[in-house]
Order: C-alpha cells, then structure tokens, then sequence
C-alpha cells in the first residue's frame, strides 16, 4: 500500500515544492509506493482527501499547517487511512502534542516509519475538530500580532499584538453546557479542546490528554486589564491555571452559547460566528507518530 502526499504549496513561504522534490527523490530510491499532489485553491486539500483509493494508499500525509491538517482530516474517510503531518506550515500546534518533530525531514521519516496512535476526533456541529478551538483575548492578540507581522518581525509584533488587543477587548458573556451541568461565565478567554497547544504555542490546555475521550475547558474569568497583561505570558507555559481567575473543566458533550457572535480559532482557521456544540468520538483517528523505542534520534543523525 503507497503513501499519498497533500502538499500546500504556499506554505512554508513556498519552500514545500523543494521539499516534495527532496521527498521524492527518498521515496524512489525505497522503492516505496506514493502520489504527491499539490492544493491549488481553499478547499481542494479536503476535496482530494475525500477522493483517495483504500484500495491503493493506507496513509495520507498533510504538507503544510494548520489549515491544510484541516482541510484533510474533514474529507478524509477516517476509519481507512492513517493521517501523517510533515509541519512545513504556520501554526502547527497538534505535533507539540504528539511528540511529532518540527523538522520537516525528521516529520517525513516518522510517516515512513513510525507507529500508529489512535487519538479522539472532535465534532464542531458535523465538522471534524482535532486539537483546540478558543475565543476571547487570546484570539485577539493572534490576529493583531499575525497582522503586524507584515509590517514588524518577531517579539515586537506580539508585544504590539498585546497592546492593540487589550485596548479593544471586551469579556464575553457565556452560557456553558457541560454533560447536563449549566454554567453562566463573564470571560476574557475560553478554550476547549483534545490537544494542549494553540495559537502558535500557547499552552492553553496543559492537562489535555488525546485518548481520554474528553475535551478539556479552560475558561479565564473576567479580571482588570493591567492583571490580564501581567499573567498572560503564563499561558505559553501553561502555569497560568495556578491564577485564581482561572477555572478547568473537563467533559465530553460541551455547549457553548454567547450573546453575540464572536472572533473563533479553530484548528488554526480564524473566523467570526456563533460558538457551536462539541462532541468527541474516543480514538476515533489514526495518527502517525514516532516509535517510542527512540527512531526520532536516529532520524536526526541522518539529516
């Protein structure tokens, strides 16, 4: 059975057609089975995903970010393949999670031979949901920094991003439905999901599990400003759950009502509407992730 690559070629700052070629050249001196085939407009990844052949390929590989992990995960059939992630994108949260490495040429030597892991598949109403989906100030600061990027690099985009967000930020009003039990927030930032990583980093969840059948909730509590700005780095670290304004919930059937629409991340894709329900199907994906007896350093000393 071959392996069929979906490769995005923007991502990675166009640099992901190179690595195809570097891919392909590996793949036929194996001798292994594969098909590379590049996106050419939004949706297409999902598109191509819904047409593989079992009968041909037993993994599908996302080359690209985020976006492109998505697009693939909501046309795949699920139940036939394994999903393998080469990170050549933005974002790329999920691997944190995994133990999934960051270097491309590493991330491809665990889809030829790495292990299979079943993980839990989330539904966003009867969209597939795989790692984190958040909304309030967090989301904010990722949209203003992400903007600034075009005009200033690095630390000092987040840092502007920071400052433009708290200057517009309002809490949001939530209704929250958690396996029957209600709860009434006044929010600054609410995130639920199966992985721990989201917003290029941030470690929102860190008591997420990706087998346990459950979506984890971290809800920050409306609190003054100046106090959000001073303990709003912890979240990289995921210390921020030791803040009194902080509260961790844990469920399976979650429902999420707000006043209004609001900005929402989902698995990377930003965009503005109503906060649907979740549900989670227990391992009900096959990911493929490093062998725990130790590949990964072997892997590097060859590249």
């Amino acid at each position: 059975m071959g392996i069929y690559f979906i490769v995005n070629p923007i991502a990675g700052k166009g640099q992901t057609a190179r690595l195809a070629q570097e891919f392909e050249r590996i793949l036929q001196e194996r001798g292994i089975k594969y098909k590379i085939v590049f996106t050419e407009y939004p949706g297409h990844a999902a598109k191509l995903a819904a047409e593989i052949d079992d009968k041909e390929f037993s993994k599908v590989v996302s080359v690209g970010g985020d976006g492109t992990l998505n697009e693939i995960l909501n046309g795949l059939n699920i139940e036939k393949f394994s999903l393998g992630i080469i990170p050549a994108g933005t974002g790329n949260d999920l691997i944190k999670s995994v133990d999934i490495p960051s270097n491309v040429m590493v991330a491809f030597e665990v889809v030829l031979s790495g292990e299979k892991r079943s993980i839990d598949i989330g539904y966003i109403q009867n969209k597939r949901f795989i790692n984190v989906a958040g909304f309030g100030f967090d989301v904010e600061v990722l949209r203003e920094t992400e903007k600034l990027k075009k005009i200033v690099k690095g630390k000092v985009a987040y840092v502007l991003g920071v400052i433009k967000a708290i200057i517009s930020f309002k809490p949001v009003k939530l209704h929250i439905s958690i396996d029957g039990i209600e709860y009434k927030r006044e929010a600054m930032v609410c995130a639920i999901g199966n992985g721990q990583y989201f917003g290029g980093g941030m470690k929102i969840l860190p008591k997420a599990e990706l087998d346990d059948g459950l979506y984890d909730i971290c809800i920050i509590k409306k609190l003054p400003k100046p106090v959000l700005l001073y303990h709003f780095p912890k979240v990289f670290k995921g210390t921020h759950l030791e803040i009194p304004w902080v509260e961790y919930l844990k469920g399976k059937n979650v429902k999420i009502l707000t006043q209004e629409p609001v900005l929402v991340n989902f698995d990377g894709e930003v965009s503005q509407q109503e906060v649907p329900d979740f549900n989670i199907i227990k391992n009900g994906l096959n990911i493929l992730v490093p062998k725990k007896s130790g590949t990964t350093l072997v892997i590097e000393r060859q590249f």
